[in-house]
């Protein structure tokens, strides 16, 4: 039982790498600024800024 976790929880490690990656590609993929996409169309340029 002890190795089945093991493998398991070695087995999630390249996942997590994978799926980090992916969504780090797919916000550099997007057109336009990240923060302004977040905070939605009517934010003030204070709120950007932060």
């Amino acid at each position: 039982m002890t190795r089945y976790i093991i493998r398991r929880i070695i087995s999630v490690i390249p996942t997590l790498i994978g799926v980090t990656f992916v969504i780090f590609m797919f916000q550099r993929l997007i057109p336009g600024d990240p923060a302004i996409a977040m905070l939605g169309e009517h934010a003030t340029d204070e709120s950007i800024e932060r």
